[in-house]
């Protein structure tokens, strides 16, 4: 899944009006379209974790459709009304010259949200009845499909690569939730339907005392985003800074994809015997590697090649954009050590940690855009990677500090064979 936005950023970077497009995209519409579609994404987690039997499924499915239908009105409220004015050009405050073009990028973005929640809720059942490998051909599919309707759009250039990326996004996802609910259809069927009953039964008040710390996180979490956007927007290079953002998010997010799963695995596993010292074995290992292997991208000609070749960027934007890598180097490894922290604390449901965590990393990553702002002497991408590097090392350090009650709590025994 993390390919998805390197390869859209790629093809935009050599279609019709590429700069634009690029700062469209990476500055307006995708920070929008994930604040909107924040609250749902937790649906996987709370899914795996909760989705234990036929009644607990349809209360999951009836909470996912109503979010679902919400996002999306609030989706359409923020495109097709002035609204979409004070968003885009008072609190982002995106150049002019994009605002046009990103609002068009977002009308077409408008299924994404429920596609993405109805996807999530369904994965965590193929997750927690022992078919994880269809997730894995799901986004296989689902990439197929955005190349597929990437290489048909770029042959009409007279559209621009801003309307065919977001084009392909939509189309992808729903193509990957039809997939999805075919196959967990029989899932359903044959062993959600029979499984047993689990005591006390799940109420919609369990539900939402669950889901709403999760939901603020990721909330939280993507309201950097357009934040960070509106920070770059009134710094200095704003326009280089939203235009290189996307390569340089892609490949922050594609070695940090590694560990964003590991929050389910942890929360699956850690039961088992000797679960848990297994698992932090392997997040020890995870660490290591994506640490040494950013640092090698960020430090090395291969950062400016994935950004020129593989990124599409121009020469002035990869010189532009190459020195800001090294400002993200703590990113991925911390990824490693938050999934971890985070499946012990969903797995012994004290969510509020979680969402306590994200608070900090909210703060510290907005205090320091905020200086970047107030001082104007680096350039904008320089100081939001630095932000956010900031939030990470303070949520990490929260996570850890709720994780440890656990430990003195005796708890993690049920995983560690004893």
């Amino acid at each position: 899944m993390s390919a998805e936005l390197p390869i859209l950023s790629a093809v935009v970077a050599r279609l019709l009006h590429p700069e634009v497009s690029l700062a469209a995209f990476g500055g307006v519409v995708f920070p929008i379209a994930l604040v909107i579609e924040s609250p749902i994404i937790m649906l996987l987690v709370a899914s795996t974790a909760l989705s234990s039997d036929w009644g607990s499924y349809q209360k999951l499915n009836r909470f996912m459709m109503w979010m679902g239908a919400g996002l999306t009105v609030i989706h359409a409220v923020i495109v097709f009304t002035p609204f979409y004015f004070v968003v885009a050009e008072q609190l982002i405050g995106a150049p002019m010259e994009v605002v046009g073009s990103a609002r068009i990028g977002l009308a077409v973005m408008l299924p994404w949200s429920w596609a993405i929640g109805f996807r999530r809720f369904q994965q965590g059942v193929l997750i927690r009845f022992g078919h994880s490998q269809v997730v894995a051909w799901g986004t296989f599919i689902r990439l197929v499909s955005l190349c597929l309707v990437l290489a048909v759009g770029s042959t009409f250039r007279g559209i621009p690569g801003l309307v065919i990326a977001t084009a392909a996004a939509a189309l992808a996802v729903m193509v990957e939730a039809g997939f999805i609910w075919l196959k967990v259809r029989p899932v359903i069927r044959l062993k959600v339907r029979c499984a047993k009953v689990v005591w006390p039964l799940l109420t919609y008040r369990v539900i939402v005392k669950f889901y709403a710390p999760l939901a603020l996180t990721t909330f939280c979490l993507l309201l950097v985003q357009p934040i960070s956007t509106a920070a770059m927007s009134r710094m200095s290079f704003a326009f280089e800074s939203l235009a290189v953002w996307p390569a340089v998010n892609g490949l922050i997010f594609v070695v940090r994809s590694l560990s964003l799963s590991f929050n389910e695995i942890v929360v699956s596993l850690i039961e088992r015997e000797n679960g848990y010292k297994a698992l932090q074995k392997f997040s020890r290992w995870l660490f290591a590697i994506l640490t040494v292997f950013y640092s090698i991208m960020a430090l090395s000609s291969l950062g400016w090649f994935w950004l020129n070749a593989v990124s599409g960027l121009s020469e002035e934007l990869s010189d532009f954009a190459f020195p800001s890598l090294g400002m993200a180097l703590l990113i991925p490894g911390l990824g490693v050590w938050q999934s971890w922290h985070q499946g012990i604390l969903v797995y012994y449901r004290r969510t509020s940690a979680i969402s306590e965590a994200v608070l900090v990393f909210l703060l510290l990553s907005v205090a320091v855009m905020w200086g970047g702002v107030a001082m104007g002497a680096l350039s904008g991408l320089s100081i939001v990677l630095l932000g956010i590097t900031a939030g990470m090392i303070g949520q990490t350090f929260w996570q850890w500090t709720r994780c440890r009650s656990i430990l003195k709590e005796g708890k993690v025994a049920i995983g560690t064979g004893a």
